[in-house]
């Protein structure tokens, strides 16, 4: 079948340093990328150039009367959409309003609330495809840990360990728009974190934990002159099964360091990137069951980002020739309920910190 013909709707750091290499080198025979916009003219002018060495008939535009211009074009399949937290939804409604399949970076929006009630909408609408774009939740290492904590008996424990290093050297430092107290609310935390609750759930769902219910957390800004706050939430979930999780997440550490651990009675699981046994590169996943003599020790590469494109262009096709909805293991990880989701667990810690770490509920959608 045909590429699905897409625009790029966001000319951001992300866009260019993540979207356009595999658009133009990954996924081309799945994805054909037609058109770019952005909020601004001069964020749109500086990419282009780089895409047209690839792809030269590729048109930019931006403003309103830009996006309208592509949600207008029939010969515009889907758009994906890489922006500012704070102005996502409002473009990923607008294009299905239109018709258009949606693929959409996270989060998935400023608030639980705010994406509920999104969802809510879009769930009423005519059936255009709205995917979530988590990459954690399509990267080859979490769904093996996924498989293999099936044998790894009762579980006892899982511990999510983020030591993240948001400094001067970071190309996101200076984002203005993870500094917006108001619009962004949790700043560099809530926006990152979503990530590694994403990665936790997914992991805790293979164990037969459930989803996280209840949650206590404790948040403070260590580095207040550098990072809007919280900077640091440390804290516990407890997941449907009864199962506890340890979490740590700061981004004031001087290097990275990352680790999931599964703990059952009949054998462990870890998953490492960053220091402390672990590489920057690449993902090293160690785990022990009851068949295995020795622990097993193997490096997985980065491979999320493109197979959630390549899901997306599978869907759309399939979408076209069935009209109907893929309910497959892939196509449920790819749905804004799970962005929303990972949202309300970062929310539900910060709600318990206000509350001097006193465990709250967890907040689910209807």
């Amino acid at each position: 079948m045909a590429p699905v013909r897409v625009a790029l709707l966001g000319a951001g750091i992300y866009a260019r340093d993540a979207y356009v290499p595999l658009l133009l080198r990954q996924v081309p025979d799945d994805l054909q990328l037609t058109h770019v916009w952005s909020r601004s003219q001069s964020s749109v002018n500086e990419l282009l150039p780089i895409i047209k060495e690839s792809l030269p008939n590729v048109t930019a535009h931006w403003g309103e009367d830009g996006l309208e211009a592509i949600l207008s074009n029939p010969d515009v399949e889907a758009v994906i959409v890489v922006l500012a937290v704070q102005a996502m939804l409002k473009v990923v409604e607008q294009a299905l309003g239109h018709g258009k399949h949606v693929l959409q970076e996270k989060p998935v929006g400023c608030s639980f609330a705010e994406a509920a009630e999104a969802i809510a909408r879009y769930r009423a609408m005519p059936k255009a495809l709205w995917n979530y774009g988590e990459n954690y939740r399509f990267e080859e290492v979490f769904l093996q840990a996924r498989d293999i904590c099936k044998n790894l008996g009762k579980i006892v424990k899982l511990d999510l360990v983020a030591d993240m290093a948001m400094n001067e050297e970071n190309k996101y430092f200076r984002s203005d728009w993870r500094r917006d107290a108001e619009g962004c609310p949790g700043g560099f935390m809530m926006e990152s974190s979503v990530h590694f609750i994403g990665a936790l759930r997914l992991v805790a769902q293979g164990c037969g934990c459930g989803e996280p219910v209840l949650a206590s957390g404790l948040a403070l800004n260590a580095v207040p002159d550098k990072l809007p706050p919280p900077d640091t939430v440390i804290g516990w979930l407890k997941f449907e099964s009864g199962v506890p999780a340890g979490v740590s997440f700061t981004f004031a550490a001087l290097q990275v360091k990352w680790a999931l651990r599964v703990i059952g009675v009949d054998g462990t699981l870890e998953i490492l990137r960053g220091g402390g046994g672990g590489h920057r590169g690449c993902y090293t996943l160690r785990y022990k069951t009851p068949s295995m003599t020795d622990e097993t020790e193997v490096q997985v590469g980065f491979t999320g980002m493109e197979r959630e494109l390549r899901q997306f262009a599978g869907q759309v096709n399939a979408r076209k020739r069935e009209c109907t909805a893929d309910a497959s293991d892939a196509a449920i990880r790819a749905q804004p309920e799970q962005g929303a989701r990972d949202i309300a667990v970062f929310e539900a810690l910060w709600r318990s910190s206000k509350q001097h770490g006193m465990p709250v509920v967890v907040e689910t959608m209807d």
